[in-house]
């Protein structure tokens, strides 16, 4: 598992100061664009659980690239 998985989208307190600690991460980012282009081909056959696992595997991977890209 990647452990470099840090938070975008920052959210902002009730004071209005940003929390780059609060949010959605980017492992969850990349496994919802993988989820929302694999749901997007009318011939996917898969389950709802196999999709997900699959968004998953597939930021898990974009996170190693990343990770090698970034060195």
């Amino acid at each position: 598992m990647i452990t470099d998985n840090p938070f975008v989208y920052p959210m902002v307190d009730p004071n209005g100061r940003m929390r780059p600690q609060m949010g959605i991460t980017l492992r969850d980012h990349f496994a919802g664009q993988a989820m929302q282009g694999m749901l997007a081909n009318p011939n996917n056959k898969l389950t709802e659980d196999r999709a997900a696992q699959w968004a998953y595997v597939v930021a898990e991977a974009m996170l190693r690239e990343r990770e090698r890209r970034i060195r």
